[in-house]
């Protein structure tokens, strides 16, 4: 019997091409989550980084695993990924073109806007520095050279 790949039907080609080159590769990449219609992120910090992987099973959907002592890892939300940088070679594989992460530091705190333009405190840190790690990690900036 043959098996297939299984994304959701709003899923970019574009992506469905990236999770298929990237399945089993070993490359360990950073996604995002976020708004398919304006680009907004959705400031996930879990299960966001490691391998690329696939369910086993008659219909393979796409996995993230995160690390090499995994067995298997969460399903990914594969028509709501805004970007997907490769974590290797500090590049950027795909990017919806109106990306944006809308975060803002004051101090050791790290802000979060809603949609209604409200902030709220997405994190709260000890030192500013822990903080300017935490924006470039959800920005992408970390992966950049």
């Amino acid at each position: 019997m043959n098996e297939i790949n299984t994304f959701h039907k709003d899923t970019p080609e574009r992506v469905k091409e990236l999770l298929k080159l990237l399945n089993f590769s070993r490359r360990r990449v950073r996604i995002w989550y976020g708004d398919k219609e304006t680009g907004r992120a959705w400031n996930e910090e879990r299960h966001v980084t490691g391998t690329i992987g696939r369910s086993s099973g008659f219909a393979k959907i796409p996995l993230m695993i995160p690390n090499r002592r995994s067995l298997g890892g969460p399903a990914l939300l594969d028509d709501c990924i805004i970007r997907i940088d490769d974590i290797n070679d500090r590049k950027t594989l795909y990017k919806h073109p109106n990306f944006h992460v809308d975060l803002h530091k004051i101090g050791h705190e790290v802000l979060g806007q809603r949609k209604d333009g409200t902030f709220f405190v997405q994190a709260r840190f000890n030192h500013p520095l822990q903080a300017d790690n935490y924006i470039k990690f959800m920005t992408g900036e970390r992966y950049k050279l």
